[in-house]
């Protein structure tokens, strides 16, 4: 299953008040992503993406994804096994004059189909790597 979704940001927004978008998809495993940056946004609007309000995307904790003209892709084997199947966006932008768009497609497969059984969440099992809980 493939998904698309344009992420807006307004113009002037905070860090300490991002603008929030959750993405909808389904039970299954995020096998690929692509995140574009499209042309004008000169580094100025920031985008992070969350499970269960943890930063996975990019997974070094506070940074996000910036630039302009620049597509990011990347093969993934995340799990969506645990409710509600969806990442939140959140971004910033430091242009005070120009609203930006982030651009994101996601491709989520049942697990069945990439020949695994479903288990412990993506999630958790990151939360062990990094040794986090929620809430920190």
């Amino acid at each position: 299953m493939h998904y698309f979704f344009e992420v807006p940001i307004p113009a002037g927004r905070e860090e300490s008040a991002p603008y929030v978008k959750n993405l909808k998809l389904s039970y299954g495993v995020i096998t690929g992503m692509l995140v574009i940056i499209p042309p004008g946004h000169a580094g100025t609007a920031h985008l992070q993406l969350l499970h269960h309000d943890f930063q996975i995307y990019p997974l070094s904790r506070g940074e996000n994804y910036h630039g302009d003209d620049v597509p990011i892709p990347w093969a993934d084997r995340y799990e969506l096994f645990t409710s509600p199947y969806e990442l939140k966006a959140q971004g910033w932008n430091t242009d005070i004059v120009n609203p930006h768009a982030f651009q994101v497609a996601v491709e989520v497969l049942r697990p069945e189909q990439i020949g695994m059984q479903a288990g412990t969440t993506g999630l958790l099992e990151l939360q062990e790597i990094v040794g986090l809980e929620f809430g920190e």
